[in-house]
């Protein structure tokens, strides 16, 4: 029997569609309710939300969205799904869980190199709010509060945060894609554009032979998140 192309996870207030390239968020209703796109196209599969990951302009993320020439591993479970890359001599690992409401991703970064090294690291979230982006995106205000980058629309609203504070934030996707849709960057999010989304940078120093992560929550409702909540909610997700 081959391996799942995608996973499904869900605990009724939200949920997500999950593969080894893209993936998209919904709340308790899948085709009502999508709070980020999905692309709908096996050959491309254009993820909705994801992590991308920026050391000295050069791009990459755990999953194949952005593909470089390295092995990448999909490991789908009840529960979770784990996508695993090592390039540019970092490890990254990303896990997905979902629990009260939240989709949780944690991100860690091993440096194989003897140097110190500065990552950025963005979570983004290109925004829905409700059936098909054409008829919902004209309702959606999107705003940062300090804490997290927040979205209502169509009845519906959505919030990204981290455990780690942000070097800067984005509210439309014209922050971080160029004219050709391509993803350009992690950092200096500000600026206009007319494509609502959800952007959440942060800056990770590596020390030589170390390692650090990152956890970014996206929710229909604002949470907090620590170290200490996130793994709680991930051994929860897990009964």
């Amino acid at each position: 029997t081959p391996s799942p192309w995608y996973n499904v996870i869900s605990d009724g207030k939200i949920g997500c569609l999950i593969s080894d390239r893209g993936e998209c968020t919904f709340a308790s209703n899948s085709r009502e309710e999508k709070l980020t796109r999905h692309s709908c196209d096996e050959l491309r599969d254009v993820p909705g939300d994801g992590i991308v990951i920026e050391e000295n302009g050069c791009l990459w993320t755990p999953s194949r969205a952005i593909e470089r020439a390295c092995e990448y591993v999909a490991v789908h479970g009840c529960g979770f799904t784990e996508l695993a890359c090592g390039y540019n001599s970092v490890r990254a690992v990303r896990r997905v869980w979902i629990c009260d409401g939240a989709k949780y991703s944690r991100l860690t970064l091993e440096n194989a190199a003897n140097v110190r090294r500065t990552l950025h690291v963005m979570y983004f979230a290109e925004l829905v709010l409700g059936d098909t982006r054409q008829r919902a995106a004209g309702g959606i205000v999107c705003a940062f509060d300090g804490k997290s980058v927040r979205a209502e629309g169509n009845g519906l609203s959505v919030a990204l945060t981290a455990d780690r504070k942000a070097d800067s934030v984005g509210l439309r996707a014209e922050n971080y894609r160029d004219a050709a849709g391509r993803i350009r960057t992690c950092r200096g999010l500000g600026g206009g554009g007319i494509t609502p989304a959800l952007a959440y940078s942060c800056r990770i120093v590596l020390p030589p032979k170390g390692k650090a992560d990152v956890v970014f929550a996206l929710s229909a409702r604002p949470v907090t998140v620590t170290a200490e909540s996130a793994a709680a909610a991930e051994r929860e997700s897990a009964k």
